[in-house]
């Protein structure tokens, strides 16, 4: 994510928290009559009506900035094409590597007369420097799985559905205490 969508994110957050405090106090915005504020009495129709503005803005810009990084990361962190589509997957360029990795061991094996001649090495150095590479290469990808699961939960759960959830949370509390 972008410093954008971050910052975009945690101000929704903040102002939905301040918003569902608001809400909190005295028993909902009805309980903000007779507050006086330097000599200015607070409506709280007016308090709600710029709460859902306010919300409502940076709702739609974060999520204008949260897609324009999903779109933009899709083509960067893909190995899935499917009808020239790109679909999201944070490990794929690491994985592809390693698959490009793997299917050049399997060439050079499968060729193994002339390279063995120009590397110097007997068949059965070159047969166990390859089981050794494919053994380490397949030790990676658990960690890869798990980068995956993390960066979904982190571009998903942290920075869509929590800012998304409370800044709802926000005006549905605000709106059914009026």
């Amino acid at each position: 994510m972008t410093i954008g969508t971050q910052r975009s994110a945690r101000q929704l957050a903040a102002t939905s928290i301040a918003v569902l405090l608001a809400v909190g106090y005295k028993g909902g915005l009805g309980g903000l009559n007779g507050l006086n504020i330097l000599g200015v009495s607070i409506d709280p129709q007016v308090v709600w009506g710029a709460a859902l503005w306010v919300i409502s803005f940076q709702m739609a810009t974060f999520l204008a900035h949260w897609v324009g990084d999903f779109l933009g990361a899709i083509p960067v962190n893909s190995g899935a094409r499917i009808s020239n589509r790109a679909h999201y997957a944070p490990g794929a360029p690491l994985l592809n590597s390693l698959q490009e990795v793997r299917e050049t061991l399997l060439v050079y094996q499968s060729d193994q007369n002339e390279k063995l001649l120009m590397t110097g090495l007997t068949e059965g150095e070159v047969r166990q420097l390859l089981t050794d590479v494919g053994s380490k290469l397949e030790l990676l990808k658990p960690s890869i799985k798990r980068l995956n699961a993390y960066a979904l939960l982190y571009l998903f759960g942290l920075y869509l559905a929590l800012p998304i959830v409370l800044a709802l949370s926000a005006l549905v509390a605000s709106w059914s205490t009026m």
